[in-house]
């Protein structure tokens, strides 16, 4: 949808309503590049690695990381991608960056490639005709082993302004595999591996540079499995945020405007009976809600989240939890308490912004933000050991399916699911303090004519909200929009 297009702000209620399915999107997965990014320089190991087919060792090598997030995997693939530089056997201190960022490799380490257009090519080699495996090319080569030396070429030939790069070697190929092998790779300029399977191979830069950033060995290109780097940022965005919105596990965009508490996630079953709830609280503030409050429970423990300036930042167990002033929070901490040994860590991102990240495993993350008022709670990397059989607004998990109490029923009216996962008068409640509608009396739901006239009210047109959500991701543009229109706030836009 293209906001820009609407002229009256009366437009949006078409769009959002008062609960309307915003969406029917797939599961999206988005490359978080800084999760490989380390230019403070990490040790690592260079030996040479023997050539298939041939005694001559020359162009390829293995790594062996002593420190960082690749030290735990031995003898790491990698290539060459500059010939006028050389690397010999020895342990070095190296800068590791992701090979399809070309704006860090542009911006900061402009020497690092002759050719990055080039990078997503080699991945595709990577992942579709790697070193030893087999091709069959007409003409050319039936069920043919491609040899590290043949591959080599072809890595150097797609990246390297280098006319003659068979001069640099000395070992036999047979030169119609490594033209076939160029041919596919530039043909593919647009290749990203598969973020759904982990088993993909992803390139990574390992950079051996001075104190200014000079280029002083040979830069290498490493195969990592996709799973190793954790740089593929799948379904984080899932959860509840805003005014209010929620994302289903199904990536599925949907609104429910009803001010109560409500359950989002519900898993009696996690890790073997532990069990798993997590509630919000939606706050009616003029004619608009918002999340105001959440709380997970893991096992025996809860852990409440606020919104706001307020002393009682979060709670545990009831009693007020403190951020010591001289830890460093900017670069995170994690807190003295546990959720039932999960470790809390807690990251001060500014004087307005929070969040309060539990660690499940593997990646695996539940993340609670604060953005002034605003509560939010996302979803990162979800596991299905960790989710299975959850229920409540987020759907169950993975379809997203939206079940009723009783997990059977399917419920198309937003209003009515919204309303059937409001927390019961029979149930445990997790936040400490009792406010607003309580089971079993309703939610508190605005009219369609509230809605039209917060908006009509706003004192921010479509325009300016579009900008202020100018840096928001796609996906949630036209929700970020609304709430800043419904707000009357741009700074809102913070929330996202």
């Amino acid at each position: 949808m293209n906001l820009k297009v609407l002229s009256n702000p009366l437009a949006l209620l078409v769009l959002y309503g008062t609960s309307i399915c915003l969406s029917q999107a797939q599961l999206v997965c988005e490359y978080d590049h800084s999760q490989v990014l380390n230019e403070n320089g990490v040790e690592v190991s260079v030996t040479v690695r023997y050539a298939m087919n041939t005694g001559d060792d020359d162009g390829f090598v293995n790594l062996n990381f002593h420190d960082g997030k690749f030290k735990d995997i031995p003898e790491i693939k990698a290539w060459c991608v500059d010939l006028s530089r050389r690397i010999g056997a020895k342990t070095y201190e190296v800068d590791v960056l992701s090979s399809t960022d070309v704006d860090v490799t542009d911006n900061i380490y402009t020497d690092a490639v002759d050719k990055p257009e080039y990078l997503p090519s080699v991945n595709f080699l990577f992942n579709n005709y790697p070193s030893g495996s087999t091709v069959s090319i007409m003409d050319c080569e039936e069920n043919h082993y491609i040899t590290d030396q043949e591959f080599q070429l072809a890595v150097w030939t797609l990246v390297d302004d280098e006319t003659n790069v068979n001069d640099y070697w000395k070992g036999e190929t047979d030169h119609c595999v490594v033209d076939f092998l160029v041919s596919k790779g530039k043909d593919n300029t647009n290749y990203e591996p598969d973020c759904k399977n982990p088993n993909e191979i992803f390139g990574i830069f390992v950079i051996i540079d001075d104190e200014d950033n000079n280029i002083i060995r040979q830069t290498l290109v490493a195969e990592v499995l996709l799973d190793q780097t954790d740089i593929c940022d799948c379904k984080s965005g899932i959860g509840a945020f805003g005014d209010p919105h929620f994302k289903t596990w199904s990536s599925e965009i949907y609104d429910f405007h009803g001010a109560c508490d409500l359950t989002l996630i519900k898993n009696p079953e996690f890790e073997n009976g532990l069990g798993m709830d997590i509630q919000i609280r939606s706050t009616k503030m003029g004619f608009w809600s918002y999340i105001s409050r959440a709380a997970i429970r893991i096992g025996e423990d809860i852990l409440e989240i606020v919104g706001g300036t307020t002393d009682e930042e979060y709670l545990i167990n009831g009693i007020p939890g403190e951020i010591r002033e001289d830890d460093d929070a900017s670069n995170g901490m994690t807190l003295t308490s546990t959720l039932s040994g999960y470790p809390i860590n807690y990251k001060k991102l500014s004087d307005k912004e929070r969040e309060f990240i539990i660690e499940l495993g593997e990646g695996d993350e539940i993340i609670f933000s604060i953005w002034n008022l605003f509560v939010g709670v996302h979803m990162k990397n979800p596991k299905e050991e960790h989710f299975q059989n959850s229920v409540g607004l987020m759907g169950s998990f993975p379809q997203g399916i939206k079940l009723a109490r009783d997990n059977v029923s399917i419920m198309d009216n937003l209003n009515s699911f919204g309303q059937e996962w409001q927390v019961l008068a029979s149930e445990l409640k997790l936040f400490h303090s009792i406010e607003g509608p309580q089971h079993p009396d309703s939610c508190e739901i605005p009219t369609n004519s509230e809605m039209r006239r917060r908006l009509e009210e706003s004192t921010v047109t479509i325009k300016e909200a579009t900008k202020a959500c100018a840096n928001v991701k796609a996906d949630v543009m036209d929700l970020c929009v609304f709430d800043v229109m419904a707000t009357s706030d741009k700074s809102s836009a913070g929330a996202y």
